[in-house]
């Protein structure tokens, strides 16, 4: 069975509620993500393309599909994105503020999208509240001089 005829679970890892408007009119509403489990929509394949049109959604990583390895590729693929090994998800991002590495902070240097950096100065702002991480100030300065 293709990827076009099945239906796709979205998962919504942030910490901020994320519309889904489809074609046929229809906006889905994922809640903000609670203790790290994120929110969950399932639509057919065909909004996903209609959502992919409208915004940067699954090219930043603010939507993520519940697939597994080959059926994620399948899906990126279908939606001409072909980079998706790539994407920051929030889980990255994390990654990479917690351990940061020259090739992980160069890529967060060079982020385009206002969006994707918000979310990177977002999980940011979660990882200095809890007091459990010891984040670096040289990052902390990076990210907030970018």
């Amino acid at each position: 069975m293709s990827i076009r005829d099945k239906a796709i679970t979205l998962q919504n890892y942030n910490p901020f509620t994320v519309f889904i408007p489809t074609q046929t009119g229809r906006t889905f509403k994922l809640e903000p993500c609670v203790e790290d489990i994120p929110t969950l929509v399932t639509v057919q394949f065909s909004d996903c393309e209609y959502v992919n049109g409208q915004s940067s959604a699954f090219r930043t990583g603010l939507l993520i599909p519940k697939l597994n390895e080959e059926e994620n590729k399948e899906f990126y693929e279908a939606l001409n994105i072909y980079n998706y090994t790539d994407i920051l998800t929030n889980s990255k991002i994390e990654k990479i503020l917690k351990s940061p590495t020259i090739e992980g902070l160069t890529k967060i240097l060079e982020i385009e999208d206002d969006s994707l950096f918000e979310r990177v100065r977002t999980i940011l702002i979660k990882l200095k509240n809890l007091n459990g991480f010891n984040i670096s100030m040289k990052v902390i300065d990076l990210v907030d001089k970018r």
